[in-house]
């Protein structure tokens, strides 16, 4: 699959990089085939899928994947999976109403973050770079509580498991994000980069998965991104600049 992508890219070098899928099954195999995506095919970076059929990112395989990806300078994207499979409630085969798709991927990519954040990834590795898609999923929202609740906690006898430096909402900051709200929501865009940061949001529409191939996708984001209350320079940092940063395009 890599190398049918990096075909595409070399008919078409001046639209597209190559991010690459690694197989995350065999912990050498996925850390090689990282090296071979980023120094031979020229890609920036590689995705994995999060999600309760995926391996948990606080899993040890992945220590070396972290390790390789700040070691080449390339960038992680993840991306949620959960299939409709998996019930909502125990009485239940399938998840109904789309539930799985419509909260479920969010909450993904939520509980993949906290796997990532409280593991101490970004103690260990302070410059890595971690893209979510679907503008950081449930994070931003629940910015006072990761602030607030999880501080609570330890004065009444509930230690966070965890060794990570304080406080821990900071951790979830150094997360990117990309601009993906399955259509006009500018304020969704706003809580965002309120909270990560306007140099931590990239463009990102979700194309093609709409009704039209992607015409409404990219139209309203780009409608919510002209109509968010943010200065020119974060605008055309979301647009274009932060990724041209972090995908180190001149």
């Amino acid at each position: 699959m890599n190398d049918e992508l990096a075909a595409v890219i070399a008919r078409y070098p001046a639209r597209f990089r190559g991010v690459a899928i690694l197989p995350v099954s065999d912990p050498e195999a996925m850390v090689a085939e990282l090296h071979r995506a980023v120094r031979e095919l020229g890609f920036v970076g590689a995705y994995v899928a999060v999600g309760p059929t995926a391996k948990r990112l606080d899993h040890p395989d992945y220590e070396h994947l972290y390790k390789a990806l700040v070691d080449l300078d390339a960038t992680l994207w993840l991306h949620p999976s959960r299939p409709p499979i998996i019930p909502d409630y125990p009485d239940e085969k399938l998840s109904q109403y789309y539930e799985w798709l419509v909260v479920g991927w969010p909450y993904d990519t939520t509980s993949a973050m906290f796997r990532v954040a409280f593991a101490g990834v970004f103690d260990r590795y302070p410059t890595i770079r971690i893209v979510t898609h679907h503008h950081g999923a449930f994070i931003p929202l629940l910015e006072a509580r990761l602030a607030n609740a999880l501080p609570a906690l330890e004065p009444v006898g509930l230690p966070m498991p965890t060794k990570i430096s304080k406080p821990y909402v900071d951790h979830f900051r150094k997360f990117y994000c990309d601009t993906a709200a399955s259509g006009y929501a500018p304020k969704v865009l706003e809580l965002a980069v309120d909270f990560f940061g306007p140099d931590r949001v990239l463009f990102g529409s979700d194309a093609p998965f709409d009704v039209q191939d992607g015409r409404i996708f990219i139209s309203e984001t780009l409608r919510s991104i002209e109509a968010m209350a943010v200065p020119p320079n974060t605008r055309a940092a979301i647009l274009a600049n932060n990724a041209k940063r972090i995908l180190k395009i001149g």
